[in-house]
């Protein structure tokens, strides 16, 4: 049959029977395509709409909440649902440089959250904070070993903490919730992690297994049981508050479920000798799209590595522990990092380095960072800058030893290619 008899015709008369059914039948394969495209997307839908949704309390968007300040934060999301649900966040109608209402935010001194009071020797310094899954308290842990949980909604009289109490016996370094905000877990210089009721401040239990400060501390995600800690002694330990516990008068004494021996060591060679120098554990972030993938950073160099929780010892070796995968250092003098942060659908690590510059890494695949952020107001000397990413993904946030937080705007690869920031000053 030739051809000009089944398309529209030019020269002759149309086709009177084949022609409708043509379009019909193109036409009902096109809808067939977009229903399962929409069946796929559904679970990404939900959880976008959910994360993105205007806030009706305060009437700010929330990509102005430097705060994951729902649950569904914490959907576990696979890696083609993360890049998806990136995609989308990309394209939605806000999608509209706000940059310069991030500029305009000040704050007073009348406005300050202190943990500790004027008087006893004079107001410690704060070392951490974070809000709770909610969004609506946050902690704060300073060097006097104190912590103190604020009502954040309060926005009229003085700001005094809802609960306030004494720790540990030496600084606090960090601090996380739980997933459902009712556990606070902190992590101090008396080489312990604790556990506390959120709401009247008790000890529900102490987590005795490293050896030097405790550094860093995060829950894994969708978990309300399990956790995982790094110090200045290298390792990495992991908890269950659901095991390897004893019974210690009113609360619980707590051993490691796991271990990453050195996890950040170095092979030092000196003439015939070979030694292992242990490096200090500064980030520490669960993975989104795995529950058993653990990022670390260490204060030696400015690599991230990836373990897998379920590869990790019960004992000590005398091999070096060996990560499923590792990113590449920049060029250079070696720098360590600061803190370690995750963006909010999973996809992205962002590392505040001593070379002055947050790198940008694939939490999908390591490998070389995807890019470097830097401003002339930003530096950072030292380990206590940490970093953190909108609820949107659009906006991250840093300190710098300026005295100054740089927030950068972000596209959707995770850079700022806009080269637009806003500086806030206060500190």
């Amino acid at each position: 049959m030739p051809l000009n008899d089944i398309t529209i015709r030019t020269n002759n008369a149309p086709s009177t029977t084949r022609q409708p059914t043509l379009f019909a039948s193109l036409q009902a394969s096109h809808q067939r395509r977009h229903k399962r495209r929409s069946a796929e997307n559904s679970r990404d839908d939900q959880a976008s709409k959910r994360i993105c949704t205007k806030s009706k309390d305060t009437g700010m968007a929330p990509s102005l909440k430097m705060h994951h300040a729902e649950k569904s934060m914490f959907i576990p999301l696979s890696i083609r649902s993360a890049l998806r649900l990136r995609q989308r966040l990309s394209t939605l109608s806000f999608d509209i440089s706000t940059i310069h209402l991030l500029s305009d935010l000040a704050s007073s001194a009348e406005r300050a959250y202190h943990v500790s009071e004027a008087g006893d020797g004079g107001r410690q310094l704060p070392l951490a904070c974070q809000y709770n899954p909610a969004g609506d308290r946050i902690v704060l842990v300073d060097e006097a070993g104190c912590a103190g949980i604020f009502d954040t909604s309060r926005t009229a009289g003085p700001i005094l903490p809802l609960h306030r109490w004494q720790a540990h016996a030496h600084a606090v370094f960090d601090a996380a919730w739980s997933q459902d905000g009712s556990m606070l877990a902190t992590a101090a210089a008396d080489d312990t992690c604790r556990l506390w009721d959120a709401e009247s401040g008790a000890l529900k239990g102490e987590f005795r297994g490293h050896s030097k400060t405790v550094r860093t501390i995060d829950w894994r995600h969708m978990s309300g049981s399990c956790f995982a800690s790094g110090a200045r002694d290298g390792s990495v330990l992991f908890w269950d508050i659901r095991c390897n516990k004893a019974r210690v008068d009113s609360t619980y004494s707590y051993r490691p479920v796991s271990t990453i021996f050195q996890a950040h060591a170095q092979a030092r060679i000196q003439g015939r000798r070979s030694s292992v120098v242990a490096v200090s554990v500064t980030g520490l972030q669960h993975l989104r799209h795995d529950p058993y993938l653990v990022a670390t950073a260490g204060a030696a160099a400015a690599t991230v590595r990836l373990w897998d929780v379920r590869m990790t010892q019960s004992t000590r070796s005398s091999a070096l522990p060996k990560p499923i995968s590792e990113s590449i250092a920049p060029q250079g003098r070696a720098r360590g990092v600061a803190s370690l942060a995750l963006d909010p659908d999973g996809t992205r690590l962002y590392a505040p380095c001593n070379d002055g510059h947050v790198h940008v890494h694939n939490a999908l695949h390591l490998g070389e960072p995807v890019c470097q952020l830097g401003a002339p107001e930003f530096e950072c000397r030292g380990f206590g800058s940490g970093a953190a990413a909108s609820s949107c993904g659009r906006y991250l946030a840093s300190g710098s030893a300026t005295g100054a937080v740089v927030v950068w705007e972000l596209d959707r690869f995770g850079s700022n290619s806009s080269g637009r920031r806003a500086v806030l000053q206060g500190h």
